[in-house]
């Protein structure tokens, strides 16, 4: 029984030999003749055509990042799903970070995106997907509106994935001159780079402090919120002259660390120095998950209690004139009070200003309940 099987798997190695008839000289000149053709004729081979599976879920879009002048530029961050350009061509989303290798996996979260508003050709994304004191995010720059990109490792992690994901933008481009970056971090304080995002230096006069790996683990789950955000204060753009006046959010956890007494700063000379600005007292000690300026100067200032990304009550919208507070909306009776504010966008000026303002922790779906508020004569009146 074996001599019969070797002989007959000798008898069809020979066979696929005598098919590949003249093997050595199909080698010698780069042919490749499979067995069983017929002469020398090779098969047609289309090329393989790879592309994006639609598979749906996913994880969250914590941000929409508008250009301030060119209306059809956008783009969309995700927490571990890198991120996207709207096409208005096609209405559709362009995976701008697709082009990452394998090692990359851990900046497809990306902590805050910005734009120039002097070039709407050039963003800028920070990434990292978690805040470990060990880490260290990325700045990702491209002038080409995410095609190409080159990195800067940055002296600070980010926190793409963590809690209070959506907050911010953390990292914004002074419009009067576009070399100047403040960044909002998490555990180091407040940044500033002075030659388009390539060294970054701490902003001192606010904090120095930056948290070690024991003090990120006292905070909710080892995710500290930090320095919230960045807003300039200026009608002007393009005038080669830093923007002196600027505001920036502080949350609890690092203002307690640092020693800072309130949760928002305002500085007139660019950041050589601060002043902190009183807020209200039933939002003390909040989180300030955003801040809009509008084209008339006034401020428009959200309060929630958590940092989310699903974050509870008590919450409030407020408008500061930089002098005083006017409340607009919060939610506090029994039925709405664990739901807090997220998403804010503002349109037009005086009473005729469009509110748009993403209502959060709305896990369910019953009749009534909040979520994408709406107001069209500047929070005096609201509508789902």
């Amino acid at each position: 029984m074996h001599k019969m099987r070797l002989l007959a798997l000798a008898g069809v190695v020979a066979g696929l030999a005598a098919g590949c008839g003249g093997s050595d000289a199909d080698h010698g000149n780069g042919q490749t003749v499979l067995a069983g053709t017929i002469g020398s004729a090779s098969p047609t081979i289309q090329p393989a055509r790879f592309a994006s599976v639609k598979f749906g879920g996913g994880g969250y879009v914590p941000g929409l990042i508008f250009h301030p002048t060119s209306p059809d530029v956008l783009y969309a961050r995700t927490d571990v799903g890198g991120a996207y350009r709207w096409d208005p061509a096609t209405s559709s989303w362009i995976a701008i970070t697709d082009m990452f290798g394998p090692d990359e996996g851990f900046y497809h979260g990306s902590e805050t995106m910005a734009l120039d508003p002097n070039d709407d050709q050039r963003v800028y994304m920070s990434a990292g997907m978690y805040n470990w004191a060990s880490s260290h995010a990325r700045l990702y720059i491209s002038t080409d509106r995410g095609s190409h990109w080159t990195h800067v490792d940055l002296p600070f992690p980010a926190g793409g994935n963590n809690q209070g994901r959506a907050i911010g933008e953390r990292l914004m481009v002074d419009p009067n001159d576009s070399r100047i970056l403040f960044y909002a971090t998490r555990t180091a304080g407040l940044w500033k780079s002075s030659d388009r995002g390539q060294t970054w230096n701490q902003v001192t006069s606010l904090s120095t402090l930056t948290m070690t790996q024991a003090q990120i683990d006292t905070t909710y789950w080892s995710s500290p919120v930090g320095i919230e955000q960045v807003i300039f204060d200026t009608d002007t753009r393009g005038t080669g002259t830093a923007t002196q006046t600027i505001y920036t959010a502080v949350a609890p956890d690092y203002a307690n660390m640092a020693g800072l007494t309130a949760g928002l700063y305002k500085t007139t000379n660019g950041g050589a120095s601060w002043t902190s600005i009183p807020v209200p007292a039933d939002v003390q000690g909040f989180i300030i998950p955003h801040m809009v300026r509008a084209k008339d100067g006034m401020m428009y200032v959200a309060f929630t209690k958590g940092e989310g990304p699903g974050a509870g009550g008590p919450c409030r919208l407020y408008k500061f004139d930089g002098t005083n507070w006017t409340l607009l909306k919060g939610y506090d009776d029994t039925q709405w009070s664990s739901f807090g504010m997220g998403g804010l966008s503002v349109s037009g000026t005086g009473a005729n200003t469009r509110i748009a303002l993403g209502v959060t922790n709305t896990w369910g779906n019953w009749q009534g309940m909040p979520a994408v508020q709406l107001s069209d004569d500047g929070g005096a009146t609201w509508r789902e």
